[in-house]
């Protein structure tokens, strides 16, 4: 239970990472559209 919720948790963390960094490089791409 205990190392499922943490691979959860890891998961989640990795996957807001991910969005916070396809948003930053959608703002820089879009002027070169």
């Amino acid at each position: 239970m205990f190392i499922n919720s943490t691979i959860d948790e890891d998961k989640n963390e990795l996957r807001s990472q991910f969005i916070n960094m396809y948003c930053e490089v959608g703002q820089l791409a879009r002027p070169l559209r």
